[in-house]
């Protein structure tokens, strides 16, 4: 779709087929995601990467059944249902030594290395040219963009950053300020162990703790997740879900030490660790000539940490929009991409999901237990909506309104309290909420 628009520049060398449709800089999960897409609809598209096909390390986990509210493109739905690695049929949350609860929902994990390699071979199979180049300066010209890398020069009609958060090729603002999920992980070698955990069970937040070393798990909160893999392995991790707070990850390596004392696996053997360090929050990218994609488009849910559903929810759509305005002109397109990228709905929500945001990052560890103990007693239906992302503002509200019900009278004071930064939110999510129940 591109046309020619050479032309001598004092920067850079062009190098050769300089000219693309789209430039994605960035090639994790969210930039192979859109990139594939974009191929699939026949733009032709490089993916510049300064470490390109460096290997993906992460885990990415995903309620099962949010992959079919998404609904890719086949060849991109099956794809990734090919690189589920495993399913656990029922999560737990452990708030204390006495309160459990089930959640009766599939939880799966990718194969990081799998999904890395399919999506790259998807890549190739579609003409995309993926090639290592660290961009410097991205200039706007009014048709097209200039890519700058050290040693080369590109030009693209689009050009679309996903090279994580608070990319360096965006402006953000200051306000709000974001917080950070830290957690340090390891894989345990536990063929020699009894392990309290089965394979089809999964444990999404154990915020249980020996209870003479009490106060070392008070500030910041943080819970056990647990990965059963294999009969053999398991993956454990300490997580702190939301702070503000510097945290070194040795604090963490303490904690988690200190958990698996209690399960009688302190001398199991450690086959590989995570560190993991997630901005959540935070301001969305200032709207202009180059598009953002997966975290620098801040697709992080603030809440939650996830990220990687929203990518594969939101591509079909970015790249539809690209291909109804192609014919306008550069800014009109990059204009209605922006649309396309974060919609009304979406951003609405996110004033509520900084609220709740907002409120975990200053909470103690009583204090935490006892909101997710309301925000667990909600409808099955409400928690899904909220921790997915995907939910309509009416929605959303309806859950946190369902959690401030179910709270008890010091945490509905807390969430008031806390809720100083973002009074609108507040009453959008309750006061709004209480609205809609009177007239229906």
């Amino acid at each position: 779709m591109q046309q020619s628009t050479d032309k001598t520049l004092e920067q850079g060398v062009y190098c050769r087929e300089s000219n693309w449709d789209i430039v994605v800089i960035g090639d994790g999960p969210s930039g192979l995601i859109i990139a594939n897409q974009c191929a699939l609809s026949d733009f032709k598209v490089l993916v510049l990467s300064k470490d390109n096909g460096k290997k993906w390390t992460n885990n990415y986990c995903f309620w099962k059944s949010e992959l079919d509210v998404v609904r890719p493109p086949k060849p991109m739905q099956n794809l990734f249902n090919e690189c589920i690695e495993m399913v656990w049929n029922t999560a737990q949350v452990h708030l204390r030594n006495t309160t459990r609860v089930d959640i009766d929902a599939p939880f799966a994990k990718f194969d990081s290395l799998k999904l890395q390699q399919h999506l790259q071979e998807l890549a190739t199979e579609s003409g995309i040219q993926l090639q290592t180049g660290e961009v410097t300066t991205i200039e706007q010209l009014p048709s097209h963009s200039v890519v700058h890398t050290v040693n080369c020069t590109y030009t693209a009609r689009v050009v679309i950053a996903a090279n994580g958060s608070s990319s360096n090729l965006l402006q953000y603002s200051t306000f709000p300020k974001p917080g950070y999920q830290i957690a340090y992980g390891q894989v345990l070698d536990v063929s020699n162990f009894d392990i309290p955990w089965t394979l089809d069970t999964m444990s999404f937040m154990d915020f249980r703790f020996p209870t003479k070393h009490h106060k070392f798990f008070q500030s910041p909160p943080s819970f056990l997740y647990v990965l059963p893999l294999s009969t053999s392995q398991v993956f454990l991790e300490e997580t702190i879900l939301a702070t503000r707070e510097s945290v070194d990850f040795e604090m963490l390596k303490e904690r988690l030490q200190l958990r698996k004392e209690t399960f009688g696996l302190g001398d199991a053997p450690v086959l590989d660790q995570e560190f993991c360090r997630i901005e959540m929050g935070g301001s969305l990218p200032k709207t202009g000539r180059t598009l953002a994609f997966g975290a620098s488009a801040g697709f992080t849910h603030p809440v939650t940490g996830f990220q990687i559903l929203r990518s594969i929810y939101t591509a079909p759509r970015l790249v539809a929009t690209l291909k109804e305005h192609w014919s306008a002109d550069t800014e009109t397109l990059c204009t209605e991409a922006w649309k396309a990228i974060w919609n009304d709905t979406e951003r609405r929500n996110r004033k509520l999901y900084l609220l709740g945001l907002d409120m975990i990052v200053r909470f103690n560890l009583r204090e935490t237990q006892n909101f997710f103990e309301a925000f667990f007693k909600s409808s099955p239906e409400a928690r899904a909506s909220f921790l997915s992302g995907f939910g309509s503002t009416q929605a959303v509200q309806s859950s946190m309104w369902e959690t401030f019900k179910h709270a008890d009278w010091t945490t509905r004071a807390k969430i008031v309290q806390h809720s100083s930064q973002h009074p609108t939110a507040l009453f959008s999510a309750l006061f709004d909420q209480l609205s809609n129940l009177e007239t229906s």
